[in-house]
């Protein structure tokens, strides 16, 4: 009889220093292939330093997959990832009972991602309305210079 597959949330683990995302999905997929794994999901989770250095590793490039396989294929998985150069762990549980709006759910990276871009179109908007306030306020500045050249040629009072 053929195990039922199950639905599986993995955490991995990459030095982020040495691994670029081509090369680790691609790593990933490997493994998910052999094991027999359906991927759902598959994304960046967060790039952080990690608390103690495991190995040489200083950052790590964590990477969260949602994936459908059997159970008896989970050791297999497990020692293809700890025989893997590119990975450097993996915490692979159960998730029945996630919901598939839980596995897209905005990871920090992606978060990260957004607001950096939202901060750019912020500052290219504010760079925008400085510039066109610059512009307004030297129309305004040559205008004032015109009504001065056209008022008395008399310098002020206060002036003398």
């Amino acid at each position: 009889m053929a195990d039922v597959k199950r639905v599986y949330e993995g955490m991995f683990l990459a030095d982020a220093a040495t691994t670029d995302w081509d090369r680790l999905t691609a790593e990933l997929q490997t493994i998910m292939d052999r094991s027999e794994a359906e991927i759902l999901s598959l994304r960046k989770w967060d790039d952080r330093r990690l608390q103690y250095e495991i190995g040489k590793c200083r950052r790590g490039l964590y990477i969260l997959a949602y994936f459908r396989m059997a159970p008896s294929k989970v050791a297999s998985m497990e020692r293809d990832v700890q025989l893997n150069d590119t990975l450097v762990r993996a915490l692979i549980l159960g998730a029945d009972g996630v919901s598939e709006e839980q596995m897209t759910a905005e990871t920090p990276a992606m978060m990260l991602e957004r607001q950096e871009r939202e901060g750019s179109h912020r500052r290219a908007e504010r760079a925008a309305v400085a510039v066109a306030a610059d512009t307004n306020n030297e129309d305004a500045d040559i205008e004032e210079d015109e009504v001065l050249d056209e008022g008395n040629d008399e310098s002020p009072s206060f002036m003398e």
